[in-house]
């Protein structure tokens, strides 16, 4: 179920977004890590004449979403050195994971 679930979301980016290099189940090197790290989709394209990365992780959950998840996608957003990312879920975050994600997005 959680396949289908990201395979959908992956089609959907990829039509939505078609002058972007979208790549499902990427591997992607941690910098800090210095392990090849599991990417559910990498998002590049340029923007500015910049070469940019984005990762997108999806969460097929019972429940919301919590704060150590958040963080934890945090940290391999900086261990890969991504320009941004996005965490969807099928179900909600709980509040502390929204006040962390918005602290991020200001």
């Amino acid at each position: 179920m959680w396949k289908e679930y990201e395979r959908k979301l992956y089609e959907f980016l990829s039509d939505a977004y078609p002058d972007c290099e979208i790549t499902f189940d990427d591997f992607i090197f941690g910098i800090f890590s210095n392990v090849e790290r599991q990417i559910d989709f990498a998002i590049r394209g340029n923007l500015a004449g910049k070469r940019i990365l984005g990762i997108v992780d999806c969460k097929y959950y019972k429940k919301n979403i919590d704060v150590k998840i958040i963080e934890s996608f945090i940290g391999m957003m900086q261990d890969i050195n991504a320009n941004f990312g996005f965490m969807i879920t099928n179900q909600g975050y709980s509040q502390a994971a929204k006040k962390i994600e918005l602290k991020i997005l200001i």
